[in-house]
């Protein structure tokens, strides 16, 4: 095996528990007779404690009572660097930080979850784009695209099922920000300035409990932005949901337990617009207390301009990842309960009656609009809406953006601003697609650009390079 990295003391506590009771270190045991699969003892024994449900949430309770018991940092002394956002930039940046022989980075979370998007959950929520696979990183077609560069453990070793879900993502990621950074939860960074005329032109950094640091250096590594509301709609509840708020009824027995006959309308037609289609039909991950006779939802209204709303063109047209979908719509010349225009046909798209299809689709956009005991969206009424229109970019630090330039050549690893003092990476930095991602077809789906199979590797070569 090769060199066994230092686990925090956190992560060994967890483990060493873990070996104490024979019943959830049987994975440990059974991983223990092909250690030829691992590159340390450690990445073996967090795989075997994953493979049991009990161990791998004894694991996560360590790992939240240790950010519970984190801190603002009390110093008057600028700190090197220190790091916005604890997702997976953060976790990559930080491992190739400190397996490069560097310090553990300060990261500050606005959230008091720490993992980002894919640990908005607990439990699954959604399925990953990409194929679950062994091996190293790369383009699609040139390795896997769930690794992490730096991962303890990587999303492969923690199930054999075709996609990852968001929980294995979220586990690895936030092994990897317990072992190789310094987290303050609940922490968000509200303003950047440079401050002229001290000895290294230091950034004041200001948080939102009035608390300030200085840092020489920051690395701005949030997401690609804050998920978007409707005009109008200021507060979700149970009948307007983000995305998240779906997902995060995954986390809670009986998760769609309202009234069968309920309707619902889905706004939007990105990825996340059809994991929530998933969830709704039953088809995505399934929580560990559900069942049909309670989470049954019986009609979905689809609001999407660009969607394919019959089974043989969902497959030609949408990702493979996608394609149970395609099931649930009507199929091309179908006749009967559901009306759709031939190309070039003018009329009115009209939903079946209650008790016909459970998908339908309309090609258009819809404006939302709450109303006593209901949501009307298009001039129609319904019970629950679940909007999933995209995300607002993050209001940056970076001078709005203005005058940023690439940092890194040749390969352009980060945006920079403040004369190279902060960096933005990954999704944040909303690179453009390379000449060599359009060729392979990258940029055929938009929803690439945030992808992690791009910006992991810049991430982790930024975090070694940097001094």
């Amino acid at each position: 095996m090769a060199t066994e990295p230092n686990l925090a003391p956190i992560l060994k506590t967890a483990l060493a528990e873990i070996r104490g009771k024979s019943r959830l270190a049987a994975g440990i045991s059974a991983m223990a007779t092909r250690p030829e699969a691992f590159t340390s003892q450690a990445q073996m024994q967090l795989a075997g404690a994953a493979a049991i449900p009990e161990a791998r949430e004894l694991i996560e309770r360590h790992l939240d009572d240790l950010w519970a018991r984190t801190v603002y940092p009390v110093t008057s002394t600028p700190l090197r660097l220190a790091v916005v956002g604890a997702g997976f930039a953060a976790a990559v940046f930080s491992a190739a930080r400190v397996l490069s022989g560097k310090s553990k980075p300060l990261v500050f979370e606005a959230s008091p979850v720490v993992g980002g998007t894919f640990a908005m959950t607990r439990n699954p929520s959604f399925y990953m784009n990409t194929l679950n696979r062994p091996g190293t990183g790369g383009l699609p077609g040139e390795g896997s695209l769930t690794y992490v560069p730096g991962a303890l453990i990587q999303p492969s070793m923690l199930t054999g099922r075709e996609y990852n879900d968001n929980a294995d993502l979220g586990f690895a990621i936030r092994l990897m920000l317990a072992n190789y950074a310094t987290v303050v939860p609940s922490a968000r960074v509200t303003s950047v300035r440079r401050l002229r005329g001290t000895p290294s032109d230091d950034l004041l950094v200001s948080l939102d409990r009035g608390a300030e640091v200085l840092v020489r250096q920051l690395i701005d590594a949030r997401g690609p932005g804050r998920w978007a509301m409707p005009p109008g709609i200021t507060a979700w509840d149970e009948r307007v949901m983000s995305f998240p708020g779906l997902m995060a009824r995954m986390d809670t027995p009986f998760p769609l337990a309202f009234d069968p006959r309920e309707r619902w309308a889905i706004i939007g037609g990105g990825d996340s617009a059809k994991c929530a289609v998933e969830m709704l039909l039953g088809i995505g991950p399934q929580p560990a207390m559900s069942m049909a006779g309670f989470d049954y939802v019986n009609q979905i209204d689809w609001y999407a301009p660009n969607v394919d709303r019959t089974c043989q063109s969902w497959l030609r047209n949408q990702r493979r990842r996608y394609a149970r979908i395609a099931a649930y719509l009507p199929r091309d010349g179908e006749t009967g309960t559901i009306y759709l225009p031939r190309d070039g046909e003018t009329g009115t798209i009209s939903r079946p009656p209650f008790g016909g299809s459970r998908l339908f689709v309309y090609n258009r956009k819809a404006a939302v609009t709450r109303s006593m005991g209901m949501v009307i969206v298009d001039g129609r009424c319904y019970d629950r809406v679940v909007v999933c229109i995209g995300l607002q970019r993050h209001d940056p630090f970076l001078d709005r953006l203005t005058g940023m330039s690439n940092y890194g050549s040749p390969v352009p690893l980060a945006r920079s601003s403040f004369g190279g003092r902060v960096l933005a990476v990954g999704a944040v930095a909303n690179q453009p697609f390379s000449q060599r991602e359009s060729e392979l077809g990258v940029g055929r789906f938009d929803s690439n650009r945030l992808a992690m199979f791009r910006y992991g590797p810049r991430i982790a070569a930024l975090g070694m390079q940097l001094t």
